[in-house]
C-alpha cells in the first residue's frame, strides 16, 4: 500500500529527530573536547608550578649549603684571629712582666 499522510509525517519527524540528534552529538563532542583541553591545560599549569617549586627548593638548598660553607670558613677565620689576638696579648703581657722584672 502507498505511504499515507501519517507515514510521511512520521518519516519527516524521524528525519528531524536524526538531524537534532546529530547537532546534539556534535555539541556533546565539542564540550567533551573542551573539558579534556581544560583538564590538560590545568594539569600542565600544575606541573609547571610543581617544577618551579622543585627548582626553587633545589636552588635554596644549594644556597643554604653555600652559606653553611661560608659560615664555617668565617668561623675558622674568626677562631684563628682570636687565637692570634690572644697570642699577641700574651706576648705583650709577657713583655710587660719582663720589663717590670728587669727594673
Amino acid at each position: 500500500s502507498p505511504p499515507t499522510e501519517w507515514d510521511n509525517r512520521l518519516k519527516e519527524e524521524l528525519e528531524r529527530i536524526k538531524q537534532v540528534n546529530e547537532v546534539l552529538r556534535a555539541e556533546l563532542l565539542s564540550v567533551m573536547q573542551q573539558q579534556q583541553d581544560d583538564r590538560r591545560e590545568h594539569f600542565a599549569a600544575e606541573e609547571a608550578m610543581l617544577r618551579s617549586c622543585i627548582e626553587r627548593d633545589a636552588r635554596c638548598d644549594r644556597e643554604r649549603k653555600a652559606l653553611d660553607l661560608r659560615c664555617q670558613m668565617l668561623t675558622k677565620k674568626l677562631a684563628a684571629h682570636e687565637d692570634r689576638a690572644k697570642t699577641e696579648a700574651e706576648r705583650k703581657a709577657l713583655g710587660v712582666w719582663q720589663r717590670l722584672g728587669a727594673q
